[in-house]
Formats: structure tokens, C-alpha cells, sequence
């Protein structure tokens, strides 16, 4: 049998290898879920009208004879920038090398023997191939769990961050302001004894009305949720009593489902918890993709758009080089005197593209 490695080096065999093992993995890319349908651009900068979505206008009553009145249709504004370019490289290691042989030749060592059964066979060469897709698992994940960052940033803190802390191999930093409109706790930090979330949300609620927006839902953390239940007005909204018995103790158990039967019978907008959603670093450290001590308003479902652009080695590809795509990252595969390389390249950037789509509470200070 020729080596795995030896047979990815066929582009049809590399993009077969892919598309198949990438079913099984457990890494997602959660952005795809949580924006709209992918926008290309072939200049690779975007420019687009921003929708300021409010109340629809109410049209004139006018008498019979009358002349229309003359209105200047709003501005709706223009946002432009440059499409982020996604891009690493990697030579495979001696360490993995060296397990995939003793894997290839176990395998070999099984089949030439014969006396097998084509079950066990079939779970040996499975071991094989699953182990020998790790880094082309890691070639074809990274530039969305870059797209995951870059998206949860921009919603939970209405920034986009790239820095020496969390590109640390690459000599590119950047922060862009999305300008979305953030407040305060009104009375206290949430954790606080004395915070008052539902006086807070009511604000969120009342900012909203003010451009014309209803809130569909809250989104938040499980942290976060957790200080909000910490507040004296939320531990003695869902006291029990019983006459002179007391039930609830003085930290209740308060569920997310109990919360939102309380919220929606005081008409305020029920809570999304978002679990932790981490990632490793290039320096190796691990970061949770969702903040604490922030509550996002979503008032439209999706409220960022993927622009992308076609990678340059998809339209010059480099002679020797096999090439696999995944949902628009290019993976690209070789080998020369060196090792053994995998490189990836994806051009793509969450754009929010909505003017008061959704408003971010920092609930980690009071206003």
C-alpha cells in the first residue's frame, strides 16, 4: 500500500479525504450558523449600503387638489473596508510521522498476514486514516475559528480585534470600532447584591423603541446569567412563601426557562444563554469566544454578513502543490526535500452590515 501522505498528494484524492473525515470532526464553524448567506467581491475590499432599519414611515393624508409634500429620502450611509486575508503554514513533524508509519505498518502487517476478518481490518485502516487526518483537520478549521472570533467580538463588544496577543506569529494588528450603541448598568455592576437587571433590560427594551426596533431576544453567557441571579431583585422576585415558612433559601435556584416565564409575564425579552466557546491560540493559549458581563439585543435573527473573496492560489495555483477546498478556505498540500507541508488561505470578514440591528449592556459597570 502507498503511503496516506504519498496518496493526498493526488488533488481529488485530497479533497475526497476532506470533505469525508471533516463530517466526523467535532470542530465546527459556528459563524456559518450565525450570519447571512456568504457575499463574494472580487476586488477583495467591500462597500455596502448600510440598512437603518426603524418604524416605516406613515405617508400624508392630502386633499384632493393638493400638491405632494416633497421628502428627502434618508441616508442610508456606505460601509467599506478591506476582506481580512486567513492564511498559515505547517511541516508535519517527525513525532507524527513516525506514528503514522507504525500505523501504516500495523496495518500492512495485518493484511499480509491474512488471517483477519474484514470487520477488524476495516477498524484498523479507520484508526489510521483518523489519525492521519489530524493536521489536515487543523489546515481546514483555523481560518473559521478565526471567522468565529472576529464574529463574537464584533456581536458581544462591537469590536474587531486582531493583536499581538491573538495573532502572535503574524505582523498584522488591527481594531475596528463597529460603532454599535452600548450602555451601563443603570443602578450597579450585575454580581452586585444591589444590581438591578430588570430595571436594566427595561433600559435595553426602552433604547430599542427609541430607533424604531423591537428585541427579539437577549443574548448572554452562562456567567453572566449566573451574577443577574445574584441580585436582591431577582432573588426576592421568585421567593416561595408559604405562609410563615420561607421555601426558598436565601440563593435560589433560578432556571433559564423559569426566568423567561418571568420576563415574558412582565412583557421584557427572554434570554439566550450562549455556552463558553473556546479556542487555542498560535501561542497556545486558550480563549472562551464569549465574553462575560455582556448582554447583546438582537433584533434581527442574523445581523452580520460574510464578504469574501476568491484565494490567490485558487486562481495561480503553485506547481506540486494539491489543493482541497472547504467552505471557501483553500487548503494546499505538498512535499519537497524539507518535509512534509500544509498551508491554508481563506479571504473572508464578518461585516454588520445593520444600523441598530442589535445593542450591547456592559453589565461590568454601572452608567
Amino acid at each position: 500500500m502507498n503511503s496516506i501522505l504519498k496518496q493526498l498528494q493526488e488533488p481529488k484524492s485530497l479533497q475526497t479525504y476532506i470533505d469525508e473525515y471533516m463530517k466526523t470532526s467535532t470542530f465546527k464553524a459556528l459563524w456559518k450558523a450565525e450570519m447571512k448567506q456568504v457575499e463574494y467581491c472580487a476586488a477583495r475590499t467591500y462597500s455596502a449600503n448600510v440598512a437603518k432599519y426603524a418604524a416605516a414611515m406613515v405617508g400624508s393624508v392630502i386633499a384632493k387638489n393638493a400638491e405632494r409634500p416633497v421628502h428627502t429620502m434618508p441616508d442610508l450611509g456606505q460601509l467599506s473596508g478591506s476582506i481580512g486575508r486567513i492564511g498559515d503554514e505547517w511541516e508535519l513533524d517527525n513525532d507524527y510521522l513516525d506514528q503514522l508509519h507504525l500505523l501504516e505498518g500495523k496495518y500492512n502487517d495485518i493484511k499480509g498476514r491474512g488471517n483477519y476478518t474484514q470487520a477488524s481490518l476495516n477498524a484498523e485502516y479507520d484508526k489510521l486514516l483518523t489519525y492521519a487526518f489530524k493536521p489536515f483537520e487543523l489546515a481546514t478549521v483555523t481560518p473559521h475559528k478565526r471567522m468565529d472570533m472576529l464574529y463574537f467580538e464584533g456581536l458581544y463588544k462591537g469590536t474587531q480585534t486582531v493583536s499581538r496577543i491573538n495573532n502572535t506569529k503574524a505582523n498584522v494588528s488591527y481594531t475596528f470600532q463597529l460603532d454599535v450603541k452600548t450602555i451601563k448598568a443603570t443602578t450597579a455592576k450585575w454580581g452586585d447584591a444591589n444590581a438591578t437587571p430588570f430595571k436594566d433590560i427595561k433600559q435595553l427594551k426602552d433604547l430599542a423603541k427609541q430607533h424604531g426596533r423591537k428585541i427579539l431576544r437577549l443574548r448572554m453567557s452562562e456567567n453572566t446569567f449566573y451574577k443577574m441571579c445574584q441580585a436582591t431583585e431577582v432573588k426576592d422576585t421568585f421567593k416561595l412563601n408559604l405562609g410563615t415558612l420561607q421555601v426558598n433559601p436565601s440563593v435560589p435556584m433560578i432556571s433559564v426557562d423559569q426566568m423567561n416565564i418571568y420576563l415574558r409575564s412582565i412583557l421584557l425579552p427572554t434570554i439566550q444563554i450562549d455556552e463558553d466557546q473556546y479556542v487555542e491560540l498560535a501561542s497556545g493559549k486558550t480563549e472562551n469566544l464569549i465574553p462575560d458581563d455582556r448582554v447583546v439585543a438582537m433584533c434581527a435573527d442574523k445581523v452580520a454578513v460574510p464578504k469574501a473573496a476568491e484565494a490567490l492560489e485558487a486562481i495561480d495555483p503553485l506547481p506540486g502543490v494539491a489543493y482541497a477546498t472547504y467552505d471557501d478556505n483553500l487548503v494546499g498540500y505538498w512535499r519537497d526535500k524539507t518535509g512534509y507541508h500544509l498551508t491554508n488561505e481563506m479571504w473572508m470578514q464578518p461585516v454588520f452590515d445593520g444600523i441598530n440591528d442589535y445593542f450591547i449592556m456592559d453589565v461590568s459597570q454601572k452608567g
